[in-house]
């Protein structure tokens, strides 16, 4: 009699520890898992193999993992189960991975074995995990109020536009090139969704994104 094939599972984490034990977890449970630790190893086991379930995380090294998600489903697997993990239960990167038409969200923070609850009774919308929210599995719906994504360099950044400094005065008090200034004042205007430093300073108050 032949043995029920394992379901088979790719993980994406840039943090080896915790994919490492993420991994040992579902093994454990009877899962097989490939695990990848790089945006370009993800994508080419995904060129190479089926699987059952990918968790994408989105804070990867150079890469938005959200990002990728949209490259594979419009070139490599529109039908894979996909559940994105982050260390942030922002509703701005929870709406993003919505209209991506992930099947799911989980914060590191969420219990193991919440996340097996839910990939293995698999519903027909979106499901949010997290320690935050109400109930064990919630079924997100209507409008999510915007929010951002930003990292403690861009928040600096952010607050020394605001207090009128310019990309090389801003470069020589965080001791970084003035190029990398101005490639994280881009970012911010992009992740902002604003076109100029004035819209940005207004966002900035109105947002409490600086003192």
């Amino acid at each position: 009699m032949n043995s029920v094939p394992k379901k088979r599972i790719l993980l994406l984490d840039d943090h080896t520890l915790f994919a490492e034990g993420l991994s040992s977890k579902f093994n454990e449970k009877g899962f097989a898992v490939d695990v990848a630790t790089r945006f370009e190893t993800c994508l080419e086991l995904l060129g190479e193999n089926q699987y059952d379930l990918w968790l994408c995380d989105i804070n990867l090294e150079g890469k938005n993992g959200l990002d990728l998600v949209q490259t594979v489903r419009e070139t490599h697997a529109p039908d894979l189960n996909i559940w994105m993990l982050s260390a942030y239960n922002e509703p701005y990167l929870i709406e993003k991975a919505k209209r991506l038409r992930v099947d799911g969200y989980c914060t590191k923070t969420t219990p193991f074995e919440k996340l097996l609850e839910a990939i293995q009774n698999p519903t027909d919308g979106f499901v949010l995990l997290s320690n935050d929210a109400p109930s064990e599995i919630n079924h997100t719906s209507g409008e999510t109020p915007k929010a951002f994504v930003l990292t403690r360099q861009e928040r600096k950044i952010i607050q020394l536009v605001v207090d009128g400094l310019s990309s090389k005065d801003i470069a020589e008090r965080l001791f970084i090139s003035k190029y990398t200034v101005d490639t994280h004042r881009r970012n911010i205007l992009k992740k902002l969704d604003v076109k100029s430093i004035t819209a940005l300073i207004k966002i900035a108050h109105a947002n409490r994104l600086v003192d």
